[in-house]
């Protein structure tokens, strides 16, 4: 009962929805014929205004009654709106093709009743399809244009470059004149815009012919100018058309509210989809004209034409650049920029002609005005290590105590200069990577990411290392002085051992000294490194120098060892001389490292005689036997005696070196782990007592020797 009920219900409900449907269907159908019988009367009378508000409506009605195409009655209506809107688009393009070739006054009757009806025939258009606007500007942009293509080509006098003003005062001079008819279109078709953008092509491919006919023939000076206007040019016609908040018409003033504000009212929200394709093409086609960038429009063209500046920037700083170093002083600019004055000269030049170009061009131009730095920089690196005093064996060389064509005697005054060249090195090194890093930020796409300084900065790095090592070289070679002392000396002869020797006492007084003006000039990193490496070529050569060294006997070792001892603190306390806050731990580990092997020399030396052998593989585990003969000459053991002693080296050296060690698979099985130990034990007693006996007849041998002199000097003197 209750379904039955139901059953009913459904079915009246479609046929109030079928029949309301249709009711509506009709109505819109009656509104449809209406509209198009008025709109037709309102095209034929040119009645623009009232044509726009209904035509918007129509074009709605119609959209709804795509589907029954098919109906001949409602192909009729279409093919009649169709037609309509064609008659529309003649009588528009008629009337503004009308439109007076020179602006009246604004209080011109005529010319205002002109301005009116073609304001009402731009809201037509946005009825009409996209092509239509685009139809009108570009016949309007062809009727401003044409005179000016026809008056600025070829080989006239006013085409050429000298002459450029005049082609963007002829267009200013348009846009003032046409300024009041201009206003009739609506602010969203940015006609003036188009018409300059227009322009802007014109003009491009009209000097772009200029210059390829005098190509390599342009005066730079000429050239230059032009550019430069043209971006003035540019830059102004972007500040006349600097994008605003501007909207395309919405809303019209209707007339005939009875009919076609009804409609609007009734049937825009539900067929608001179907015209929203059309509606889109006008808004992108809106969003692409208000994306016209005038700033490249015309000076892009001058690109291909600029390696003539390029050259003669690249010219002028080379001879900038000869000029500042033949003013060169080599000294400090001030106390407080110890740098040389051709460096911050040079990079001001460089400054001012990146500031120029980049005025005038962010593209292939700057990027080859990048590369004509790039060949400045280098050619200056070249030049300050030019200057560099160098030794025989060149500016990388390493001091040796067998050699001497590393040394290096400079007089105070090039240490000075040397230093200024490190700081200088250091200065450039740092504007370098600052200057690839803003020309990255002013050059365009795609040179902003080809932008490699890595060159240049690779060449002021060498300069700075190349630099100190000359520092290097001549402070080592002051003092190589106490080294040659310290194989002199007559240490054998001593009877007492006193304060330091008098060498030393030089030698700290030249480290104070060096350090202080050294330092005084450098950087801390620079004299942190400066310190290491002098050190690093001096600290070793005392080992060598104390192996050079003649007979010492007890008391020549431990004088010496109070020398050494002084040298190392002396050396340790380098970098606070050169205004360093604290040694670096590692440089400390390294001098008292290598300062101890000279000292396990003396200690050495010192030992007993039966211990000598055992007391140099402790101490010197990395030494060789020469290095043992020397020790046992610094001893004063003869040479019979010292052969012997090598020859208890050596086997003590054997041992070890024949000593296997145990093998992974011996070291897990607990039986054979226990016989290597066994083994290893053994052979250590054996050596051991070897080596004892050894050790014992070489002490009986001394005795004797001894006892025998003895005797004999009794005899002498008696």
């Amino acid at each position: 009962m209750v379904q039955e009920i139901c059953r009913d219900i459904k079915k009246l409900d479609n046929a109030k929805k079928h029949l309301t449907h249709t009711i509506t269907t009709l109505r819109r159908l009656a509104m449809l014929v209406s509209a198009v019988e008025q709109l037709q009367g309102m095209a034929d009378r040119r009645e623009y205004k009232d044509a726009a508000s209904l035509l918007e409506a129509v074009n709605q009605l119609v959209a709804f009654f795509e589907p029954f195409s098919s109906v001949p009655r409602l192909e009729e209506l279409k093919n009649t709106h169709k037609n309509i809107k064609t008659q529309l688009r003649s009588y528009i393009h008629h009337d503004f093709s009308t439109l007076a070739v020179q602006a009246s006054p604004d209080n011109d009757a005529q010319f205002q009743r002109e301005k009116s009806v073609l304001c009402d025939a731009c809201l037509v258009v946005e009825g009409l399809e996209p092509q239509v606007k685009e139809e009108i500007v570009s016949s309007i942009c062809n009727r401003e244009l044409g005179s000016y293509a026809q008056i600025f080509a070829g080989s006239a006098e006013v085409s050429r470059l000298d002459k450029i003003d005049r082609r963007y005062a002829w267009l200013k001079r348009q846009l003032k004149l046409r300024e009041s008819m201009w206003n009739v279109f609506p602010a969203n078709w940015k006609v003036p815009q188009i018409v300059c953008a227009t322009f802007c092509k014109i003009t491009r491919a009209q000097l772009a012919e200029t210059l390829d006919a005098r190509k390599g023939e342009a005066d730079v000076a000429t050239l230059l100018t032009a550019l430069q206007r043209t971006i003035e040019f540019e830059n102004e016609m972007m500040e006349r058309f600097a994008p605003a908040a501007t909207s395309r018409r919405s809303e019209v003033d209707f007339v005939d509210a009875s009919l076609s504000d009804m409609m609007r009212r009734k049937y825009s929200l539900d067929d608001q989809s179907q015209t929203s394709k059309e509606s889109e093409y006008v808004e992108d086609a809106a969003e692409a004209v208000s994306n016209i960038r005038f700033r490249g429009a015309i000076s892009g063209v001058f690109e291909a034409h600029l390696q003539c500046y390029v050259d003669l920037e690249e010219s002028s700083l080379m001879d900038v650049l000869d000029g500042l170093l033949k003013e060169e002083t080599w000294k400090s600019a001030d106390e407080e920029n110890k740098v040389l004055v051709s460096s911050m000269e040079l990079f001001l030049h460089m400054k001012r002609s990146l500031k120029r170009c980049s005025a005038l061009t962010r593209n292939q131009t700057l990027f080859s005005l990048f590369g004509s730095f790039q060949k400045i920089l280098l050619s200056y690196a070249k030049r300050l290590e030019e200057k560099l005093p160098r030794p025989s064996a060149g500016l990388n060389a390493v001091p040796s105590s067998d050699r001497y064509d590393w040394q290096l005697r400079i007089s105070d005054e090039e240490i000075e200069t040397v230093c200024n060249i490190v700081n200088t090195g250091e200065y450039c090194l740092e504007t370098t990577t600052s200057l690839g890093e803003n020309l990255t930020k002013i050059l365009e796409e795609p040179f902003s990411t080809s932008v490699d300084i890595t060159p240049q900065e690779d060449a002021f790095k060498d300069v700075i290392t190349r630099s100190l090592n000359v520092l290097m070289l001549a402070i080592a070679t002051k003092m190589d002085s106490a080294l040659v002392a310290m194989t002199k000396k007559n240490w054998a002869g001593l009877d007492s051992v006193g304060d330091q020797s008098e060498y030393v006492g030089a030698l700290q007084e030249m480290l104070i000294k060096s350090g202080q003006t050294i330092g005084g000039f450098l950087s801390p990193v620079n004299f942190q490194y400066f310190c290491e490496k002098l050190v690093a070529s001096f600290v070793p050569r005392i080992y060598a120098t104390v192996l050079q060294c003649k007979r010492l006997g007890e008391i020549g070792a431990q004088q010496l060892q109070v020398d050494l001892h002084a040298m190392q603190a002396y050396l340790l306390e380098l970098p606070t001389t050169g205004g360093l806050d604290k040694v670096d731990a590692s440089f400390s580990k390294y001098v008292t490292q290598e300062m101890g092997k000279s000292e396990a020399i003396l200690k050495i030396v010192l030992s007993p005689p039966h211990s000598l052998a055992e007391t140099f593989s402790t101490l010197l585990p990395g030494a060789n036997v020469m290095d043992f003969g020397r020790i046992l000459e610094l001893k004063g053991i003869k040479r019979q005696e010292q052969q012997e002693l090598v020859d208890l080296l050596s086997g003590e050296k054997t041992l070890h070196e024949t000593e296997e060690p145990p093998s992974e698979a011996d070291r897990q099985n607990p039986t054979k782990t226990s016989e290597v130990v066994g083994k290893a034990v053994a052979a250590m007693h054996r050596s051991r007592g070897s080596f004892r006996t050894q050790a014992e007849d070489f002490s009986l041998k001394i005795g004797d020797r001894l006892r025998r002199a003895a005797s004999e000097s009794k005899r002498f003197f008696h």
